[in-house]
């Protein structure tokens, strides 16, 4: 799935946000996720911390009590320089990533809803490591939770304008226990 960000007034540049999705469960177990949302029309201030003003929505269903998802960016798997994992960076719709190309200074942070009684909702700097954004500690039918996205922006990074996008690649990873 991929999210097209509009060119916002201060700094231009054109991002794309791709979603993989994962999950890993026993056997015997039967978890599934989803995501769904666009993020069209997300206008950065450089000099601030970003929120998508669209968020998306991650869909659970889970046969047990005990789940979890994690959120990490696979950057090696898709063929993204490691060094700059959970870090949008400049990517050339023909050729891929672009190599010595611009990388935004800062790591995105994914942050997950918290629901009483049903699941705890965590912050996480995407990144090359898993990180935990929901916690569930109830069975799940189509368990619907809001998952929003923060960028900081800072007054030095780089607006491309020769036909490039900023992109990040960011996998959800559920599992039951």
């Amino acid at each position: 799935m991929r999210f097209f960000f509009q060119d916002c007034p201060v700094m231009i540049t054109t991002i794309v946000l791709t979603v993989a999705l994962l999950f890993f469960a026993s056997p015997v177990a039967a978890m599934d996720i989803s995501i769904t949302g666009s993020n069209q029309g997300w206008a950065f201030n450089p000099g601030s911390t970003n929120q998508n003003q669209n968020p998306m929505v991650l869909n659970v269903t889970s046969d047990t009590a005990s789940w979890h998802v994690n959120v990490v960016e696979l950057a090696s798997a898709n063929g993204k320089n490691p060094s700059y994992a959970g870090r949008l960076m400049e990517y050339n719709s023909q050729s891929g990533w672009v190599n010595g190309g611009s990388v935004i200074s800062n790591n995105m942070t994914v942050v997950g809803e918290s629901i009483t009684n049903v699941v705890d909702g965590n912050t996480a700097t995407l990144g090359p490591t898993e990180t935990l954004i929901e916690n569930g500690h109830a069975q799940a039918s189509k368990q619907l939770m809001t998952i929003t996205l923060q960028q900081p922006i800072t007054l030095t990074d780089l607006r491309l304008t020769n036909g490039n996008m900023y992109q990040v690649v960011i996998t959800f990873i559920g599992y039951e226990s």
